[in-house]
């Protein structure tokens, strides 16, 4: 008891839980190339841990053809439990599930089901692989 309320003490505030995994690096998904034109949702998330329990998330995703919607997302939000979470507004959410080996990307209502404010059909739900744990270059 007396060594959790000194490590609670000694410890600053803004360190991540433990067991959190260090999410930066560079996640790609790969659309499907069909007579020379990419099909299918295709992009990019980088991501950059910085101190405390914040993270930088640039994304980038694109509806492949024909009608190549694109959707992009860059902001800085808090990561715990390996989880970032972006708000579009009060009734939904873009929820980002780090794992080692790549990041799950989910949508969260609260209300009826939309795509947050995408464009149907761009938004990137589903299983991204990591690409590399470099730390990437966020403009």
């Amino acid at each position: 008891m007396l060594l959790n309320v000194l490590l609670s003490v000694m410890l600053p505030v803004s360190v991540s839980p433990p067991g959190d995994l260090d999410p930066t690096g560079t996640y790609i998904l790969k659309g499907q190339k069909v007579r020379q034109e990419i099909t299918g949702i295709n992009g990019e998330v980088k991501v950059k841990k910085l101190r405390g329990n914040l993270v930088v998330v640039s994304a980038t995703f694109n509806s492949g053809s024909p009608d190549f919607e694109t959707i992009q997302i860059t902001d800085t939000i808090n990561y715990a439990m390996n989880k970032a979470i972006v708000a579009s507004g009060k009734a939904c959410q873009l929820v980002f599930r780090f794992q080692k080996n790549g990041v799950n990307i989910s949508n969260v209502y609260t209300g009826s089901p939309s795509p947050c404010g995408f464009s149907d059909g761009s938004s990137p739900l589903g299983f991204v692989s990591k690409f590399s744990d470099d730390v990437p270059l966020i403009k």
